[in-house]
């Protein structure tokens, strides 16, 4: 693993902002339609100085299915590493605890399906 670094709340994820085109949509101008959009847009990192994600860069997608292609090229561009899978599944089996009651605290997976 990487050196780690002490980081502040708020900049320990990695976000990745999604946009969808809704221009020629709405048939005046200065118009929406709402909840409507096409399915191309574009895909963006926000600078992140704990990370060292300095490029606002945006990547074009043109289908929901480009999406992650769109996403891997973010990563790359930006040298992040997704860890191997044995190493995620061991994340993914250490109990979670509260920080501040020090209760367990429950996995998704652990909730069941809920009820409809």
């Amino acid at each position: 693993m990487p050196n780690e670094v002490r980081s502040t709340h708020g900049k320990k994820t990695i976000e990745v902002r999604l946009r969808f085109f809704t221009d020629d949509l709405a048939q005046q101008d200065g118009h929406i339609v709402p909840k409507h959009c096409w399915s191309i847009g574009g895909a963006s990192m926000p600078v992140n100085e704990d990370h060292g994600i300095e490029s606002r860069q945006t990547v074009l997608f043109n289908s929901i299915a480009a999406i992650l292609p769109a996403i891997e090229e973010l990563f790359s561009a930006n040298g992040i590493q997704d860890p191997p899978w044995t190493d995620r599944e061991e994340v993914l089996r250490r109990p979670r605890v509260n920080r501040r009651n020090g209760a367990p605290m429950r996995r998704l997976r652990d909730m069941g399906t809920p009820h409809r």
